[in-house]
C-alpha cells in the first residue's frame, strides 16, 4: 500500500479529483466505485456535474480519527475536497484560486492525529513493553504501587501511539524449568508458558498489539524480535514497562547495538523502588536514549512525524 502524502500542494485536477493523490486513489478514479476510495469517485462526479445536479448537503463523509488503520491518502486531502466542494456548491466554481485557497487549508491540518494522516516515518515506531504480567506485577506491594501509579499515563500513552499507527509490542517473560537464574518465588517458578500468570494484564493490552515470547530479560536475547521489527520497517523503539533497572535497560540496551533510535518515556516505566528508576533512567539518558515523559514523545511525533535520533556524546 503506498504511504500517505501529508502536507503537499495540489498538483492538478486528474479526473476531476483535487489534490495530490496516492497510487490507490489514482486507480480509484480511473476504475470506478468497486473500491474503497469512493470519495474521488464523489468528488470527481460533483465536479463534472451541472449545478442542477449538485447534491444540497456534504457529499464526501470524514472518517472518524482512529477508526481505521489503513493509509491511502491524508487529511489534507479531505480538506482539500471539502475546500473545492463548498466552493461548487456556493456557485464560485472550482478556479485556481479556489485551489489555491485549499493548499492553504491544508497547511493548517492536524494530520498527525489520524493514521491515515501519518507521516511515512512514525509508522517506523514501536512500542516495546517489558513484563506487564500478572504474577510479575503482582509480586510484592512496591510492585503493584508502582504500577498502579503509572497505569492512567501508561494506557493513555500506548492508545495515543496506536491511533498514530505505531506497533505495540509487549514482550512476555516465560520462564523456563530448566533455567537456574530463574527467579523463583519461595521455591515457586512463576509466568510458565500457558499459566495465567504470564498473561499481559488485560489494560494494557488491544487487539492490534503482538507479543514476542522471550526468556531473559532482554527482549532481544535469542528471540525473533529484532528480525520482526526490521520486516516492519521499524528503526526506533520506544521501550517501557517494568523493571526499569533490568528488563527495560537491558531490552534498550540490545537495542541500542542492533543500531535502533531508542526513547524512554519516564512515566512509562517502572520499578519497586524509586531509586533504581531513577538510577536506570540517568544511565540510559546518558547512553544510549532519549529520555521524557509520554506526553512529549506523542508532541514530538505530532509535530515532526517521527522521533529524532540522539546525538551519542560520551566523556
Amino acid at each position: 500500500m503506498t504511504p500517505a502524502h501529508v502536507g503537499v500542494a495540489p498538483r492538478d485536477v486528474r479526473a476531476g479529483c483535487v489534490g495530490r493523490l496516492c497510487e490507490p486513489c489514482v486507480r480509484a478514479v480511473d476504475r470506478g466505485p468497486r473500491t474503497r476510495d469512493a470519495r474521488h469517485l464523489q468528488l470527481r462526479d460533483d465536479l463534472r456535474g451541472d449545478a442542477a445536479d449538485q447534491v444540497a448537503g456534504p457529499a464526501i463523509p470524514v472518517r472518524p480519527v482512529g477508526a481505521t488503520r489503513r493509509r491511502s491518502c491524508s487529511r489534507s486531502a479531505y480538506t482539500i475536497d471539502r475546500v473545492v466542494l463548498d466552493a461548487r456548491r456556493a456557485g464560485a466554481g472550482v478556479t485556481k484560486t479556489t485551489i489555491d485557497a485549499a493548499a492553504a487549508v491544508t497547511a493548517t491540518v492536524a494530520v498527525t492525529h489520524s493514521p491515515t494522516g501519518m507521516h511515512d516515518m512514525a509508522r517506523k515506531i514501536a512500542v516495546l513493553t517489558n513484563d506487564m504480567q500478572y504474577e510479575l506485577v503482582n509480586k510484592n506491594p512496591e510492585r503493584i504501587r508502582a504500577v498502579a501509579d503509572a497505569k492512567d499515563d501508561f494506557c493513555r500513552f500506548l492508545d495515543g501511539m496506536r491511533k498514530r499507527g505505531c506497533d505495540i509490542v509487549h514482550l512476555q517473560l516465560i520462564n523456563r524449568e530448566d533455567d537456574a537464574n530463574a527467579e523463583r518465588y519461595n521455591g515457586y517458578l512463576p509466568v510458565t508458558k500457558g499459566s495465567e500468570g504470564a498473561q499481559i494484564i488485560s489494560e494494557f493490552l488491544a487487539e492490534s498489539d503482538l507479543v514476542v515470547e522471550k526468556n531473559k530479560d532482554s527482549g532481544f536475547y535469542e528471540t525473533d524480535l529484532h528480525e520482526m521489527l526490521q520486516a516492519r520497517g521499524v528503526d526506533t523503539v520506544v521501550v517501557t514497562g517494568m523493571q526499569t533497572q533490568i528488563c527495560v535497560q537491558t531490552t534498550a540496551a540490545d537495542a541500542f547495538f542492533r543500531g535502533y533510535n531508542i526513547w524512554v518515556p519516564s512515566d512509562c516505566v517502572v520499578s519497586a523502588q524509586e531509586a533504581d528508576k531513577k538510577r536506570a533512567l540517568e544511565w540510559l539518558d546518558g547512553y544510549c536514549a532519549t529520555v521524557t515523559d509520554s506526553t512529549e514523545v506523542l508532541r514530538t511525533i505530532d509535530e515532526f512525524g517521527h522521533l529524532p535520533r540522539k546525538v551519542i556524546k560520551t566523556p
